[in-house]
């Protein structure tokens, strides 16, 4: 062979192995039609779930669409809008989970049940009209060994929490650890539509500098409802008027959330006047 051929062969190989390279991908896993996931030990797998008006379903860890727990809900429950990962209270080793629901399309009620999801029992409940109710944590509150369930408890004029003795002992390996949040939530205002108030609910997995603003249709940045530095957990913003005596136009808005400067996440409103 001339040396003309092996630097043909050598330039020819040369290229392929270019190719071969840019052109490389990651294997694929799994692909799921269920987006949401979960974490109910410490030592396993995440696992996908899906959350719709009949049911809540927990698939087995990892990559998996085999169904192992299922909650029906009821019919005050199809609702049910978020759910929370808890330190488990039972000591079957398994995380229990919080079921959120907004009820009606009136004044403000949000309720929360808590759930052991093996055998679908309810381990306690909070559900009045008017009132809203969300979960602050489940850790030892006053140090006393025992772990404690701190609920907020809202209404038009006032926040208060109420901390509860679940008779479960603390555990410095509980899952998820002092109960903090594993991801952003910003849940959809409510009431929306709305007229002249309405109250956004979001939570934060890390402290860090939050700010909420709204944006008019035409994205102009019309109010800033949160500047500040805030702590883990669940968050409230209230949004009535833009201020200084100007009364916003009937139509759609956006807000946002962000943690450090970066967004994560916006949804739509609706005033109507």
């Amino acid at each position: 062979m001339s040396k003309l051929s092996y630097v043909l062969v050598f330039v020819v190989g040369l290229v392929l192995v270019i190719a071969n390279r840019s052109s490389a991908q990651w294997p694929l896993e799994c692909t799921s039609s269920n987006v949401s996931w979960i974490k109910l030990r410490a030592d396993e797998a995440y696992r996908f779930y899906a959350l719709d008006s009949l049911s809540l379903r927990i698939m087995t860890p990892g990559c998996s669409q085999t169904i192992q727990y299922t909650y029906l809900m009821n019919a005050e429950e199809r609702s049910a809008n978020y759910i929370q990962v808890q330190p488990d209270l039972t000591g079957d080793g398994i995380s229990e989970i919080v079921l959120g629901c907004r009820i009606g399309s009136g004044p403000s009620r949000w309720t929360i049940k808590i759930l052991n999801i093996v055998n679908g029992a309810a381990l306690f409940q909070r559900s009045a009209p008017g009132y809203d109710y969300f979960v602050w944590g489940v850790f030892d509150f006053d140090g006393d060994g025992i772990l404690e369930c701190v609920i907020a408890v809202t209404d038009a004029a006032s926040q208060t929490l109420e901390v509860y003795n679940t008779g479960a002992p603390a555990s410095a390996t509980a899952f998820p650890p002092d109960n903090q949040p594993v991801a952003f939530e910003l849940e959809q205002n409510f009431p929306n539509p709305f007229n002249s108030s309405t109250r956004i609910s979001y939570s934060i997995p890390v402290s860090g500098q939050v700010t909420v603003d709204v944006f008019n249709s035409i994205g102009q940045r019309v109010r800033t409802l949160v500047n500040e530095r805030q702590e883990t957990g669940l968050h409230f913003a209230d949004w009535g008027s833009i201020g200084s005596g100007a009364t916003p136009a009937s139509g759609p808005y956006f807000y946002e959330l962000k943690l450090d400067g970066k967004p994560l996440g916006a949804r739509k409103m609706i005033l109507l006047k």
